[in-house]
């Protein structure tokens, strides 16, 4: 298994996510999590990240989900391409949504469990990863997913990591600030197994060794 999940974008520790790549640095971009915002912060969101890859030296290609919807085994096939992929953050329940609707929930959960994908995400591209999402409906609004898409809420994550993904904690902007500090407090009392992390922090996960970067330096490093 190897994964980067980043509280924020790449820049911090694109180096460390081009280490986890054996040979060719294929990687498809996904920004569905971006689905529910107007078609012009799509296409900004899109390029955004397509340049940021693509000059840390990934051989990128954006995938949208959409066009997969109901068609499981040509996705397969799509993203059977690529040694990677990168997912961007928005909206946490849309973008679960996305992946379960084109069957991209179970296809990269397998191949992130065999070893054969690394896994890149920013913010709900790493949350997405938790074993569930629900206390995330502070920061995203879940009626989003029947907005965009027409179908119910999922509220589980795909479970690849066995702890709630929190980003942004300790965020400049008050509003968001308040919100995690009010979705730890959630997990505390829960007794949930949780990792929040500041903005310009990323997790590198490589089987069982998990690395804490900050701001690019590895400054945690846990069996």
């Amino acid at each position: 298994m190897r994964l980067f999940m980043s509280s924020a974008e790449l820049d911090i520790g694109a180096e460390h996510f081009l280490g986890l790549f054996r040979s060719s640095r294929r990687v498809a971009v996904i920004c569905n999590a971006m689905d529910a915002t107007s078609s012009r912060s799509q296409q900004s969101a899109i390029e955004e990240e397509l340049r940021t890859l693509s000059s840390a030296g990934f051989d990128v290609q954006n995938v949208d989900l959409r066009k997969y919807f109901g068609k499981p085994d040509l996705l397969s096939l799509s993203l059977g391409e690529f040694d990677g992929l990168w997912v961007r953050g928005g909206n946490t329940f849309v973008l679960r949504a996305a992946f379960a609707l084109s069957g991209a929930d179970k296809y990269v959960r397998q191949r992130i469990l065999d070893d054969s994908l690394v896994y890149g995400g920013s913010s709900a591209g790493s949350c997405l990863l938790s074993p569930r999402i629900e206390v995330l409906e502070i920061v995203d609004d879940p009626s989003d997913v029947g907005r965009t898409y027409g179908v119910d809420v999922y509220w589980d994550g795909l479970g690849i990591v066995d702890f709630v993904f929190v980003p942004h904690l300790h965020s400049s902007k008050l509003l968001e600030r308040q919100a995690m500090d009010e979705i730890v407090e959630e997990l505390k009392v829960s007794g949930e197994k949780y990792r929040a992390l500041e903005n310009g922090e990323a997790l590198v996960i490589q089987g069982g060794n998990i690395q804490l970067l900050r701001e690019g330096r590895i400054v945690e490093n846990t069996l």
